[in-house]
């Protein structure tokens, strides 16, 4: 019986804003939701680079650009 290393694709942390509904307005929340999906849009059209230069680290994104990273999650919170 042999042995084969089965490599693991890591998935990337993601850190996001969650729009709270109650005192914002429907239109502020659908607008966020938009800006959110963008967001997601964009990380995964930069996936590649993203992990190359932000190894092993958490992310914190916002308007197609990484505002914070940091390897403890905690931190980065």
């Amino acid at each position: 019986m042999e042995f084969r290393e089965v490599k693991r694709r890591k998935k990337m942390p993601l850190l996001v804003e969650r729009p709270m509904l109650g005192s914002e307005s429907i239109k502020k929340s659908m607008f966020e939701r938009q800006n959110l999906r963008a967001d997601y849009r964009w990380i995964s059209a930069e996936e590649k680079n993203l992990r190359k230069k932000y190894l092993n680290k958490y992310i914190a994104v916002k308007n197609h650009a990484v505002v914070l990273a940091d390897r403890n999650v905690y931190t980065l919170m």
